[in-house]
């Protein structure tokens, strides 16, 4: 017996299940807290945000409040582009910033779905959204607090109504199109502008060769881009004091940027640098994406060779290949939850898996010249074969993800619930517990200090304050002998020094009299 699930009922279990997957996520695994250095100074952005301020006032003491990607010169703020931050305050106001991802993944699985739909047909809108929801790259960025969610978000509503307005050359699909895609360059603007390459190089051909009825379409979708773009140029000038200038290069100096030879930590980036880090993000999505045993990429190379690639199959292909080639002029690498900076092409790399997973049944006896079993034979083995993929995702894979602990990684590559990226919840537990008022907390951490990032252990700590350190408790690096400094600065409050590890140390009440000090 068939069992058929209408439109409204399935867009409401598809976005109902992997909300509350990355609710549970979220609340369990990350303790509700962000872990990457990126995603603190992001909430911490989302608090100035909230307060009415676009930056504020750094502490006139402002050595116990450095972060990393935190500018702090007199103005304090995140080093980041607004449009993320954006997203968070409105969980911030709330008092529950951690269910925007969530909310986000949600939501992204939906636009994924009329995506699909819009350009085929119902099967493949929802076998993508279903793939959406299944791949853990997808869960885990949805459950934490990184940007890539949002830019994922934006430039898929983007992708979703620059195809309604080419096919029902309607301007209020241009407009829609236009500021989606401005919104991700609020976000993330060189990956919003290497995603859509292929969209703008297909709007000019469109342009050229029926200008009355696509020009004005692409006019406008310009438009309302440029006006998010003059957004982000005008907050550069207020916060970092020049419309092209950006927070990384005022926190971190032009060699933070784009090119060959650039570089803050480490070696200079070169082409062949690039190219390793190209080829380690696609190996590393081909496990991520869909959590199978290094073989979540073969459906899109079936398509691939299939010889059935359509007019969107190849933009939608152009534009995950645009991100990962943009990326190799990026002196920077990480796998942070995955290949994170290839996060954003996610919804046209699974449109197009969930494509060739429709066509594998004709491809396959077209193929093996099979002519006694049927497509819908072929269709049903390919089903159970993707099930049992998903089973070993859901039992070998995602559990990895969450529980590894690699004894001799005692930072990143932990599993994501176990002090992931050298965060915790510990240190606010424990707080709270010895239930504390009016204090100051000294954070030191018995780790060795990284030479490319001095400030990486004080984020568990960081996270807590608020930009006008107004807070009932004030964390602050420990400076040795120059606590006394900001004990005078705070003569009201009690003072305690954190030590140890991330999920093991001690509280101790201390006074100017710790430092030999009158």
């Amino acid at each position: 017996m068939r069992i058929r699930v209408n439109q409204r009922t399935f867009l409401f279990i598809v976005f109902i299940v992997p909300f509350l997957a990355t609710l549970l996520i979220s609340y369990f695994v990350f303790d509700q807290i962000p872990h990457i250095q990126d995603s603190i100074a992001q909430v911490f952005q989302a608090k100035i945000f909230a307060s009415g301020k676009l930056y504020a006032i750094s502490h006139p003491l402002k050595e116990f409040f450095e972060y990393t990607h935190i500018i702090n010169n007199g103005r304090w703020y995140s080093q980041y582009p607004p449009g993320h931050a954006l997203f968070l305050m409105v969980g911030v106001l709330l008092g529950i910033p951690w269910i925007i991802n969530p909310l986000l993944g949600a939501f992204s699985v939906i636009i994924i779905f009329l995506l699909g739909k819009e350009i085929y047909d119902q099967k493949t809108g929802r076998l993508a959204a279903i793939f959406t929801l299944l791949s853990p790259f997808f869960l885990f960025m949805s459950s934490e607090f990184m940007a890539h969610s949002s830019a994922m978000f934006t430039i898929a509503i983007f992708a979703l109504f620059f195809v309604k307005a080419i096919k029902k050359k309607r301007l209020i699909y241009a407009c829609l199109a236009g500021i989606a895609l401005g919104l991700c360059t609020l976000i993330r603007p060189y990956t919003a502008f290497a995603l859509c390459i292929p969209f703008l190089v297909y709007g000019i051909m469109l342009t050229v060769e029926e200008p009355k009825q696509y020009l004005s379409l692409f006019v406008t979708i310009a438009f309302f881009t440029l006006i998010f773009i003059a957004f982000l140029l005008i907050y550069n000038q207020i916060t970092n004091g020049h419309p092209f200038t950006f927070g990384y290069t005022v926190l971190y100096g032009p060699g933070h940027g784009l090119g060959f030879g650039k570089g803050t930590w480490g070696t200079p980036h070169t082409f062949s640098r690039g190219l390793v880090n190209f080829w380690d993000s696609i190996k590393t999505l081909n496990l991520h994406l869909f959590g199978w045993p290094y073989i979540s990429l073969l459906p899109v190379v079936i398509l691939l060779i299939s010889r059935k690639m359509r007019r969107w199959d190849y933009i939608f292909f152009l534009s995950f290949i645009c991100l990962g080639i943009a990326y190799i002029f990026y002196w920077y690498h990480d796998l942070c939850f995955g290949p994170r900076f290839l996060y954003e092409a996610l919804p046209f790399v699974i449109i197009l898996s969930a494509r060739a997973i429709l066509v594998l049944p004709e491809l396959v006896k077209e193929k093996l010249r099979i002519k006694k079993t049927s497509a819908k034979s072929i269709g049903l083995i390919s089903a159970f074969i993707i099930a049992v993929l998903f089973l070993y995702s859901a039992v070998n894979t995602m559990p990895k993800l969450i529980i590894d602990d690699e004894p001799n990684f005692y930072w990143k590559d932990r599993g994501y619930a176990n002090s992931y990226w050298g965060v915790d919840v510990y240190l606010s537990k424990l707080v709270k517990g010895k239930k504390l008022t009016n204090s100051i907390v000294f954070v030191q951490y018995d780790y060795p200090i990284f030479p490319f990032d001095s400030l990486f252990w004080f984020g568990s700590g960081f996270l807590n304050n608020s930009p006008g350190l107004n807070n009932d408790i004030i964390y602050a690096r420990h400076k040795g002998t120059r606590d006394t400094l900001l004990m005078n600065y705070y003569p009201a409050r009690q003072y305690y020094l954190y030590t140890g590890k991330l999920r093991a140390g001690r509280l101790i009440e201390i006074g100017k009299q710790a430092f030999n000090c009158p």
